[in-house]
């Protein structure tokens, strides 16, 4: 996954379902923050 902000990461965890689906990643730059995906601007790398 790539972040626009926090840079190059990879899923730990996939947390709910549908519009409050969060994912657990570990960035690179940032450590280990949980977004939800709708509002998280996430690509795949």
């Amino acid at each position: 996954m790539r972040h626009p902000v926090f840079g190059r990461g990879q899923v730990l965890a996939v947390i709910g379902t549908d519009l409050n689906q969060k994912l657990r990643i570990k960035f690179e730059r940032a450590g280990v923050k949980t977004v939800m995906v709708r509002f998280a601007n996430l690509e795949l790398a």
